[in-house]
């Protein structure tokens, strides 16, 4: 068998035969896939009142900055997964503010029914790919991010997937019903994966399931 064209270096895979593909492309791939739903997601409606949908666009005192960290997010996610950093902030922001205005009395509890619409969901599973995306999908350039920037990652993450835990008791304790509670799972669910994903990428996952040595374990 001849090993002479297998050098890694040259980053090409063969997929059943569809013939080369950089690896770097299913990078740029995920992260465009990811940035496109962001940004696709502004087209529909994240919120409604009442059975009507209230683009992300409409004037709000809570939320007027949320478009805004979206557009800039969903571009920043095309290039680097640090750009779903800003996305997530956005969209932490929109989804707290009904709560968290209630919890502190600025408005009332008694508001009309309420829910999150399709936009919102489409910017959640936006966020989520692009966390797994490059970290810089644009390195043919000589442009790296330093390693030690995953280590963001883990500490937004967690410090998310309380503030979703949070926001979860504060609408039951509000005497919201379940399904008016789940945006706030979903704040919780995209910090896990978030902390999981930096995680991954700094080679700490490994590290903890590593099995010890025998010099280790004396």
């Amino acid at each position: 068998m001849d090993y002479r064209n297998t050098n890694c270096s040259n980053q090409h895979v063969d997929l059943m035969g569809l013939g080369p593909m950089r690896i770097l492309d299913v990078g740029l791939f995920i992260s465009v896939l990811g940035g496109g739903l962001s940004l696709a997601s502004t087209l529909f409606p994240w919120y409604g009142v009442g059975g009507q949908g209230i683009s992300l666009f409409e004037p709000a005192t809570n939320s007027w900055f949320v478009p805004w960290l979206i557009l800039i997010g969903g571009v920043l996610s095309i290039l680097s997964r640090y750009g779903a950093l800003v996305t997530s902030f956005g969209f932490w922001a929109y989804q707290s503010g009904p709560p968290l205005f209630m919890y502190f009395g600025l408005i009332p509890i008694s508001v009309p029914e309420y829910s999150f619409g399709l936009g919102f969901w489409i910017a959640w599973i936006g966020i989520l790919i692009s966390l797994q995306g490059g970290s810089w999908n644009f390195a043919v350039a000589g442009l790296r991010l330093p390693n030690v920037m995953e280590w963001v990652f883990p500490g937004v993450g967690v410090l998310m997937a309380i503030i979703g835990i949070f926001a979860y008791d504060i609408t039951r304790a509000n005497g919201l019903s379940f399904l008016r509670a789940i945006p706030a799972l979903a704040i919780a669910a995209m910090g896990m994966v978030m902390a999981c994903s930096g995680l991954i990428r700094t080679g700490a996952w490994a590290k903890m399931y590593e099995p010890r040595s025998k010099n280790e374990r004396r």
